[in-house]
């Protein structure tokens, strides 16, 4: 869940907001909040596992985005890769590679 305003409102006191959010959808529910800056974002969204880098490119017209992960964490992610491009490419409305180097 994407939020502009403060994280600890839907998290909720020892975690009960988001807990019946996760139960309510049966899947786990992570809140990150969206204040601009785009690799804190991307880096609160993988958590625990580490941001390498990120790097934007054109290729045929378009710009795109290359969203490098530590490949010793590639256990480590909550999503799997297809799920978490498609997370980060409807918030940045771009299209987004994730990539493990």
């Amino acid at each position: 869940i994407l939020t502009d305003g403060e994280p600890g409102i839907l998290i909720g006191r020892r975690g009960k907001v988001v807990s019946a959010i996760s139960a309510a959808l049966q899947k786990k529910v992570r809140v990150v909040k969206d204040d601009g800056d785009v690799k804190r974002m991307i880096s609160d969204m993988l958590t625990p596992a580490r941001l390498s880098g990120i790097n934007s490119y054109f290729s045929d017209g378009a710009e795109k985005v290359k969203v490098r992960i530590n490949p010793a964490d590639k256990n480590r992610l909550y999503l799997d890769v297809n799920t978490l491009q498609k997370a980060i490419s409807l918030w940045m409305g771009k299209t987004v590679e994730v990539v493990f180097e």
